[in-house]
């Protein structure tokens, strides 16, 4: 039996990339029936059961090398993985502390170690803000046998890394083929939604690289209380990720002047709902780069907001830069008139979302053709380059290093308290340690 190790931005209940793991889950096993998928996740039990795989806890570094180990081809994606808006620090590779870039380094820089193959799969690439992300990124390049990316930027990127572009192809976000939920239009607050008027959702999240959140908050209050003088309707606010979108969504409710208008979806739902929702709006301002898809799946008219370049990127992709604003600076009138006018250029807008969809299906589907292919090719010896060999040399002197310090530290303890150290082996010495600290304890207590 054939197995496959996806490693994404799984088990934090993110709309838009729990709908890419529902999809990829499922193109890959309607092309190997056989598959056994084990996929890293921040929540293993919740995601084992959602997708019917294996899972493992994104922050155990020894079970995430045995599942490399046994793997027969390692994916990263699909999503923006390759960024670092929030910082990186390549020293937390392979390591418990690992997180964003470092994290998916790992399973790719394990997956060279152990010469398994590595597919980037339906990945977004960029912003890269600082030189070792750069240079991170690029070996992450190197060590893929093929790279499949969902924007011409990403490309670019890679390319520009000098990353090999023969290995490099644009296909699409897997999210466009996630098929809607049914029973989304039953929702309490999706039939008062749709009961009186226009039905706008909105789908917001904070951000502040660039831009101001208190000023977004009010433009953007500002213009739906312009759209819903001149258009009527009903607003609801659709949180694709927890607590955050929640309280963003709150944020800008709170500053409306029709806040009779408005609802708050405060329930969890799943992809599918979401993406079911939002197939029942007459219009949708979407933020989040999954709004926008599901949107332009259900071809639904939407606005979006560009706070990353990945959403300028999708836009100018599928055709609707010209109802793209950029979040940094929005003007209400501006917003409110971009969304007056998408709604009445619904016709073309619903015309175009249906062939744009159409196309990015079918590169989807090609997405998963590329991962069966590398499943299914022989066993090949890869030479990943001496960025790559550079990297690995010197990232296992750095675990080497970090375990001596541990080692000493724990002698230091040992004979702190008395306990030899000479001839112990280091797991033994901890141990007395342990117990010689917990005996003291016991004798402190009354």
């Amino acid at each position: 039996m054939k197995q496959i190790l996806i490693t994404g931005y799984i088990g934090y209940n993110n709309a838009g990339d729990e709908g890419i793991a529902r999809v990829i889950t499922g193109h890959l096993r309607e092309r190997i029936p056989e598959v056994e998928i084990t996929m890293l996740s921040s929540n293993p039990p919740e995601t084992a059961y959602a997708y019917g795989v294996r899972a493992i806890g994104w922050r155990d570094p020894v079970a995430i090398a045995e599942a490399v180990r046994h793997t027969d081809l390692t994916i990263l994606g699909g999503g923006g993985l390759f960024q670092d808006y929030w910082g990186f620090d390549p020293t937390t590779i392979l390591t418990r502390d690992h997180w964003g870039l470092s994290f998916y380094l790992s399973p790719a820089l394990l997956s060279a170690i152990y010469a398994k193959p590595v597919m980037l799969y339906a990945i977004g690439a960029g912003p890269l803000l600082s030189e070792y992300g750069r240079q991170y990124t690029k070996v992450a390049g190197d060590i893929a046998s093929r790279i499949a990316v969902r924007d011409e930027g990403s490309k670019d990127l890679f390319i520009s890394l000098g990353v090999n572009p023969a290995k490099i192809t644009v296909t699409g976000d897997p999210a466009f083929d996630l098929t809607p939920a049914p029973d989304a239009a039953a929702l309490d607050e999706v039939r008062e939604w749709k009961s009186d008027g226009p039905a706008v959702a909105v789908c917001l999240r904070t951000w502040n690289f660039g831009a101001d959140s208190t000023f977004s908050d009010r433009e953007i209050a500002r213009a739906l209380d312009e759209f819903l003088d001149r258009e009527g309707g009903r607003l609801l606010f659709v949180a694709f990720e927890g607590g955050d979108d929640v309280y963003c969504a709150n944020r800008v409710a709170g500053q409306l002047r029709h806040k009779d208008r408005a609802t708050v979806l405060t329930r969890w739902c799943s992809p599918e709902t979401i993406a079911g929702i939002l197939s029942n709006a007459s219009l949708v301002l979407g933020m989040r780069l999954h709004s926008v898809i599901f949107s332009l799946a259900a071809q639904v008219p939407v606005v979006a907001l560009e706070y990353d370049p990945k959403v300028g990127a999708l836009a100018e992709l599928v055709g609707i830069r010209d109802f793209t604003l950029p979040f940094g600076g929005l003007d209400a009138h501006a917003l409110s008139e971009r969304m007056r006018q998408a709604l009445r250029e619904s016709p073309r807008l619903r015309e175009l979302g249906g062939k744009a969809t159409a196309e990015m299906r079918v590169r989807a589907r090609q997405t998963a053709d590329i991962a069966a292919g590398l499943l299914n090719q022989a066993p090949a010896t890869i030479d990943y380059g001496p960025d790559t060999r550079d990297l690995i040399g010197r990232l296992v002197a750095a675990q080497i290093n970090l375990t001596e310090a541990m080692i000493k530290r724990v002698e230091a303890c040992a004979e702190a308290l008395g306990q030899p150290t000479v001839g112990i082996r280091p797991l033994a010495m901890a141990d007395a340690v342990v117990a010689k600290v917990k005996n003291l304890v016991g004798q402190a207590l009354p």
